[in-house]
This record gives C-alpha cells, sequence and structure tokens, in this order.
C-alpha cells in the first residue's frame, strides 16, 4: 500500500503547551486545537482555512506573511517560528522512537530519511531509550558515507 493513500484524520489535541503552526499562537486552558504529523492548528485558523479552502477565491501567490510587517513585528514573529520548529522536531523524535520500539534498524531509519545510519544515530540515540531493533545485524554497523 502507498504510505500515502492512508490519510491520517487530524487528531483532537490538549492545546496546553502547543503551538498553532499557522499563527504561532500557544494554546491554554479553553482553547480547541487539532493536529496531524507535527502540525498543531487552533480553532481559528481551521475556521480561517475552511473558507479559504472552500471559497472560490484564488490563491494570491505574490501574499507572503512578512509583506507590509514592522521590523519589530518581524523579530515578534521569530520566536513562534522557533517554537513551531521544536514542537515538530519533538514529533519527529517521537516517531523515531516508535521505530525503534517496533525493530527497525537505525540503518532503515537513516535511508528513510535521506541519511547514513551513523548520521541517524547520532541525530536520534542520546535522546532516546535504548531500545535494540530487532533486525539490527553487525553488517549494519559498519559505518559508510553515502
Amino acid at each position: 500500500m502507498d504510505p500515502f493513500e492512508r490519510r491520517e484524520r487530524p487528531l483532537l489535541l490538549t492545546p496546553e503547551g502547543k503551538t498553532c503552526s499557522m499563527c504561532g499562537r500557544t494554546g491554554g486552558a479553553g482553547d480547541r486545537m487539532v493536529g496531524g504529523f507535527g502540525v498543531v492548528v487552533c480553532a481559528d485558523c481551521v475556521a480561517d482555512a475552511h473558507r479559504l479552502v472552500t471559497g472560490s477565491a484564488e490563491p494570491d501567490a505574490a501574499d507572503v506573511p512578512w509583506k507590509d510587517r514592522s521590523q519589530a513585528e518581524i523579530l515578534e514573529t521569530l520566536p513562534r517560528i522557533v517554537a513551531a520548529s521544536r514542537q515538530m522536531e519533538r514529533f519527529l523524535f517521537t516517531w523515531v522512537a516508535v521505530a525503534r520500539q517496533s525493530g527497525i534498524s537505525w540503518a532503515h531509519i537513516g535511508r528513510t530519511l535521506g541519511v547514513t545510519r551513523q548520521a541517524a544515530w547520532e541525530r536520534f540515540a542520546k535522546r532516546l531509550p535504548d531500545v535494540p531493533a530487532a533486525d539490527e545485524d553487525v553488517a549494519e554497523e559498519v559505518v559508510t558515507e553515502q
């Protein structure tokens, strides 16, 4: 089965500590947020996106989020981008941990991510629980450049 044929449905998330990937707002009690594949979206942005995708307006290729922003507004945006990026990185680490716990080797994880086994191991192993993969074998332990 093509992995993209299995469409993951968005999940309703607890909002505390989550950052909306669209507007950068941090969720709190009483907020509603959905997410999937590391993306978290607040209810306001879901409503805005719904209006955009169901309306008849055409996308404006020249419209960029930094247009007509002051330097102060641009600088205020940077920490929100970092928060969304860190959230995505935590999601990636979670999935790599799931891959390791299900017996997938570092070599296979590296190939899937487009890096060597060693590069994958160096990036993730120190922050993951020590879980040996079931199919790890000595031949894969040899570090080679791609």
